[in-house]
């Protein structure tokens, strides 16, 4: 029986000898790269702000000729003010549109806008140290009856 259990504990023994000279396995290899530019930082400014082509009149012009006020927001005499928050991404195309502050009551008015500024055709982008960056803009879009 001292023999067998002797036997039995070498065996474990050199089974656990053999475990231990085992390398543990290598690292998970790392995350691949992003798939395409993520735009870098978002900027509030820049030296040079992004500009709609044509300047502030035609931009003026774009909204003018493309903003329909909703019926609803006609029916109910709903006027005001709509905050759009968006970014001028450094290739000049508009991303993360959304209605920063609306008109209560009102949310047609936030959708129109929002619509109206996704829409529009790129910008000439934000340039910083003579490189393009992305630049976030807040712009107000009033909704007038009169």
């Amino acid at each position: 029986m001292k023999t067998i259990l002797t036997l039995c504990l070498l065996a474990f023994a050199s089974r656990l000898s053999a475990q231990t000279d085992i390398a543990p396995p290598p690292p998970p290899p790392p995350p691949p790269p992003p798939k395409c530019d993520t735009g870098g930082p978002t900027l509030s400014f820049a030296e040079e702000m992004p500009q709609f082509p044509g300047g502030q009149e035609a931009f003026t012009r774009y909204l003018q000729t493309n903003i329909h006020y909703p019926d609803s927001a006609k029916k109910y005499g709903r006027e005001g003010t709509v905050y759009v928050y968006f970014e001028v991404r450094k290739d000049g195309t508009i991303q993360n549109v959304k209605c920063q502050k609306g008109v209560p009551k009102a949310p047609d008015l936030c959708d129109e806008a929002i619509r109206v500024v996704a829409a529009m055709p790129n910008w000439k982008p934000g340039v910083m140290d003579g490189k393009p960056v992305t630049v976030s803009m807040t712009i107000p879009l009033k909704f007038s009856l009169h």
